[in-house]
């Protein structure tokens, strides 16, 4: 198993869809980045100043304190921000879910998932291998894109105040979000395995990822509950909910019971699927 784990290490590290990926997600941070710092300097400027005193003269005191909330936001803008920034808007999980595609599906597209197979390997620690690996390589695209996002936030702006607690809200933060990227890259790399198909999976997994949120949003409307929420134990808005350095208990503890729960039915259904299907 040890030969297998390294080989498959080997061959995510060296492929090119993990070279381009890791590209695209620089590229798009750096352009978050700047856009961010044109916000910036626009809303800074005499202009808006301007247009913020005309809406207040019009009597639109809610637009008004709307925009002053927003400019606000952005002149105090750092480091720590855009880290917090890093993981809501669904760049890392749509990049994920081509890198998880790509990286499963071409092994039985090309044939070398036969090939592997007919090694002798047990098909569960296959799948255990393909599992991790591809956690692993989702993982790695987080650290580039949290990287980029503080580099670049910090040398326009400072990576902001670390007093306080803030190094024991940012471990928390930083175990959250790679905790629950660990289990949607293992929530994918069950789906990749039972379609096998490049295309149908990158489209399969981005549309679960967009789609069960529009989806569960309604459930919750024809629930019309206050105590309780389906949306909030998706792991796609858990994502969204725990882009913050302030995080609160509840937030902390549906994170943990989501992702191990999806950790054990991606890989229990995964590995049963896998063990027990033609590979040709």
């Amino acid at each position: 198993m040890y030969h297998l784990f390294k080989a498959e290490i080997v061959k995510l590290l060296k492929s090119k869809s993990f070279l381009i990926c890791c590209i695209v997600i620089v590229g798009l941070s750096c352009v978050l980045v700047g856009s961010y710092a044109m916000m910036k300097e626009m809303y800074s400027s005499e202009a808006m100043t301007q247009v913020m005193e005309q809406v207040g003269s019009e009597g639109q005191s809610g637009m008004q304190e709307e925009m002053q909330k927003e400019l606000g936001m952005i002149s105090d803008m750092t480091g720590q921000n855009l880290v917090e920034l890093s993981f809501s808007g669904n760049t890392i999980q749509i990049l994920l879910a081509v890198l998880v595609g790509i990286f499963v599906c071409s092994e039985f597209s090309g044939g070398a998932m036969k090939n592997i197979a007919s090694r002798g390997f047990s098909r569960v620690k296959i799948y255990a291998v393909k599992y991790i690996v591809s956690i692993f390589g989702g993982e790695l695209l987080a650290v580039v894109c949290v990287s980029v996002m503080a580099l670049g936030g910090s040398l326009l702006w400072g990576f902001g105040d670390v007093s306080g607690s803030f190094w024991e809200d940012f471990a928390k933060f930083l175990l959250i979000q790679f905790l629950l990227n660990a289990a949607l890259a293992g929530f994918m790399v069950c789906i990749s395995f039972i379609l096998r198909n490049v295309g149908i999976s990158i489209a399969a997994n981005i549309g679960v990822l967009m789609f069960a949120t529009l989806g569960l949003t309604l459930i919750d409307l024809i629930i019309d509950s206050d105590s309780f929420s389906v949306g909030d134990y998706w792991i796609g808005n858990l994502i969204n909910q725990a882009s913050t350095f302030a995080l609160s208990n509840s937030v902390i503890e549906r994170s943990v019971i989501v992702s191990l729960v999806m950790f054990v039915l991606s890989f229990v259904v995964g590995a049963v699927f896998f063990k027990n299907s033609d590979v040709k």
